[in-house]
């Protein structure tokens, strides 16, 4: 039998069956009768599309739905429709970048058993990722500064919202807010230590003894200076929408010394400085961290960046500054409640990459 001449109910579960977004469109492109099919049950398609590769869909839609007016642990019923599932894609593609990141950080030491995750490992990823990002949109805005977040409701009001979890779920959690917390360490707010050595790296035949001044710029701080609306791409007056491609290619001249450009003006600080501003920086969202790490190269865009963030929609980023993120110590009082040791559940190293419940499990 022609392919055109399918019963109608097969052709429709075959466009359910599909693998992904984009699957399911080019699959309607095939024939008019296909495209007729398809419109006529397009949301249906196009959710369970979304399901295979974006899913879960029920936390994405979590995360979509949030907003100031009800409390973030209440669990929200919404039709889908067309343009939620067009945020859901938005915010899927950025979970498919952090998952396509995560082995690359889960096995930065131990290279050798680096490997490709499977789909439910990727699954895990999503998951874990739309629920981190809920909790920043709840409680990493200016309406929880430093001066609340030890007060008693704030603090049930954060419990609550890792109590609709697992214990296992929130090791997954963990685990994919180590590699978040690499990526801002790292790549995006790199340690004087970290610059030192990368520099040493790509540069190894410089002898000079002293070749890189760290913290000059204390003594002879930049005047402050408002981003340039020219350079605020339109597309992130969403924080849900997709980022723009690397460029990691010419990212190598952030560690050249040129007479303009000294590599140590990149470093942010020493070990304890360095872990400040890495507890300040995770209040970002996935996107946003993802899109600095990506397409702003040097610290003073960076900073730039942050103070545009942090003032979207009311001109103050002071909330921002010193005033590290709660989900750490949020998770602990949670596994407390529990009456469980946070050694025994997130491993000594407390990043639950060595537990049994993390994404990657070994019995699997």
């Amino acid at each position: 039998m022609h392919y055109e001449h399918l019963p109608t109910e097969l052709i429709a579960h075959i466009f359910t069956s599909t693998a992904s977004v984009s699957d399911a469109l080019t699959l309607s492109s095939t024939c008019r009768r296909y495209r007729e099919i398809f419109n006529r049950q397009k949301v249906t398609i196009l959710a369970a599309a979304a399901e295979h590769q974006y899913g879960p869909l029920h936390d994405a839609v979590q995360l979509l739905t949030h907003n100031a007016s009800q409390p973030a642990h209440l669990v929200r019923t919404v039709p889908i429709s067309f343009s939620l599932i067009k945020q859901i894609v938005d915010i899927g593609r950025v979970a498919e970048k952090w998952a396509d990141l995560y082995p690359f950080k889960r096995w930065k030491a131990d290279f050798e058993s680096r490997r490709l995750l499977t789909s439910y490992e990727q699954y895990r990823i999503r998951r874990a990722l739309y629920r981190l990002w809920l909790y920043g949109e709840a409680f990493h805005n200016r309406q929880h500064t430093r001066e609340t977040r030890q007060i008693k409701l704030v603090v049930q009001e954060r419990s609550r919202l890792l109590h609709n979890w697992s214990t296992e779920e929130l090791v997954e959690m963990a685990d994919v807010r180590q590699v978040m917390r690499d990526v801002v360490g790292d790549n995006m707010c790199p340690s004087n230590g970290t610059i030192a050595r990368k520099w040493r790296k790509r540069f190894p035949e410089d002898t000079t003894p002293h070749p890189l001044m760290f913290n000059i710029h204390l003594n002879y701080p930049p005047p402050a200076t408002a981003m340039n609306p020219a350079f605020q791409p339109s597309g992130y007056h969403n924080p849900y929408n997709n980022h723009r491609p690397s460029r990691s290619t010419y990212s190598w001249s952030k560690y050249q010394s040129t007479p303009a450009h000294d590599p140590g003006a990149e470093g942010w600080g020493d070990a304890i400085q360095h872990y400040y501003v890495v507890e300040d920086m995770l209040k970002l969202s996935p996107s946003q961290i993802l899109f600095l790490k990506e397409n702003v190269k040097y610290k003073r865009d960076v900073e730039s960046w942050i103070r545009w963030f942090a003032a979207a929609g009311c001109g103050d980023w002071g909330w921002f500054d010193n005033n590290g993120e709660t989900w750490g110590e949020t998770l602990r009082l949670v596994l407390a409640e529990r009456g469980l040791e946070v050694a025994n559940v997130l491993g000594e190293d407390g990043t639950g990459f060595d537990g049994d419940w993390g994404v990657v499990r070994e019995e699997e």
